[in-house]
C-alpha cells in the first residue's frame, strides 16, 4: 500500500510549531498534519491565517523538507459566523499544499445549522480543490452508520468523513469497537486519523499505536481488502484525558521530546509492519 501517512503536529502539544516541524523532519519523515484545532490544540492559530504567516509557514516546512496532504482546521461548523472562518482555513490549507482540510461537525442537537453552513462551504470546497474531511468526534459525525447517512445527504462529492478510530471509541464510552464499525462509512472516508487509548482505573489515556484497546491488525486487513490508498496521520493528543463518563481535559504536564518521539517511531513500526503484512 503506497499510502502518504503524515506525522500530526499533536503529539508536540506544549511545545512551538518550529520545535514540532524540526523533530517530525528529524525522525525522517516527510508529511506533516498541522494542528489548527480550534480551542484544543493550536499550533496555528485563528490570527496566524493570513499571507504573510502562510509565507513564512512555507519557507519554514521547506526548510525541513516536509509537505501537508491533510491540514487540522477544526471549527464547529454549526456557529452561526462559521463559514467566513472556515473558507479562510479552507484557503490557507489549499495555499499550504493540503489536499484535505479536516474539521469537526458540531453538536447534533445543532444539525440543521449544520447542514445550512455546510452547503457554501462544499460549494466553495468544489471551486478551490480542497476536499472538506469531517471527522469523526462523537457529534453530528461518530457512529459510521449515523455519518454515512449524513454524508449521503450533503450530497457533495467534496465533503467526505475523516474517520478517527481511537475518537470512535472514546466518545462511545467504549460501546462502538472502530474496527467493526469502520466498515459501514469507508465509501464515504477521504482520511484517517490513527491514534489509540487505553482505559486504565476509569481513565482514558491516549498511547502508542498498537498499545491499546484498538485492533489495528483487522482495520488494515480491512484497508487491504477494500484495496483503500487513504492518507492518514498518527495523531498522538498525549496530553489529553479523561474519566470515564467525562469530556477531555488536557494535562499541565508535557511529555519530553524524547518519550514523544519514542511513541511517534514506536507507532510508526507497528503501522508500517501491519501495511507491510498486508501487501497485495
Amino acid at each position: 500500500m503506497d499510502t502518504p501517512i503524515a506525522i500530526s503536529t499533536t503529539a508536540f502539544d506544549g511545545y512551538p510549531l518550529k520545535v514540532a516541524l524540526e523533530e517530525i523532519s528529524r525522525l525522517g519523515y516527510q508529511y506533516v498534519e498541522l494542528a489548527a484545532i480550534s480551542g484544543v490544540i493550536e499550533h496555528i492559530r485563528g490570527g496566524d491565517f493570513n499571507s504573510e504567516y502562510l509565507k513564512n509557514l512555507r519557507t519554514l516546512m521547506s526548510q525541513y523538507n516536509l509537505s501537508s496532504v491533510a491540514f487540522s482546521g477544526h471549527l464547529d461548523l454549526t456557529q452561526a459566523d462559521v463559514v467566513a472562518l472556515f473558507k479562510k482555513r479552507m484557503h490557507f490549507a489549499k495555499k499550504l499544499g493540503a489536499r484535505i482540510i479536516n474539521t469537526n461537525a458540531g453538536p447534533p442537537e445543532r444539525i440543521d445549522a449544520f447542514y445550512r453552513n455546510i452547503v457554501p462551504i462544499a460549494r466553495y470546497a468544489e471551486e478551490i480543490g480542497l476536499t472538506v474531511a469531517v471527522e469523526s468526534h462523537g457529534d453530528i459525525i461518530n457512529e459510521a452508520s449515523r455519518s454515512a447517512k449524513v454524508i449521503e445527504r450533503i450530497g457533495s462529492a467534496w465533503v467526505r468523513i475523516n474517520y478517527d478510530f481511537a475518537n470512535v471509541l472514546f466518545f462511545s464510552g467504549g460501546r462502538i469497537k472502530p474496527e467493526d464499525d469502520f466498515s459501514h462509512c469507508i465509501e464515504y472516508c477521504s482520511h484517517l486519523h490513527l491514534k489509540d487509548v487505553v482505559l486504565k482505573n476509569n481513565l482514558w489515556q491516549f498511547c502508542a499505536i498498537g498499545k491499546g484497546m484498538i485492533d489495528y491488525a483487522k482495520i488494515f486487513r480491512l484497508i487491504a481488502k477494500y484495496k483503500l490508498r487513504l492518507p492518514m496521520s498518527l495523531e498522538l493528543p498525549l496530553r489529553l484525558t479523561a474519566k470515564r463518563g467525562q469530556s477531555l481535559k488536557k494535562l499541565k504536564h508535557v511529555p519530553s521530546i524524547e518519550k514523544i518521539n519514542k511513541i511517534i517511531l514506536d507507532s510508526m513500526t507497528y503501522v508500517r509492519t501491519l501495511m507491510e503484512s498486508n501487501k497485495d
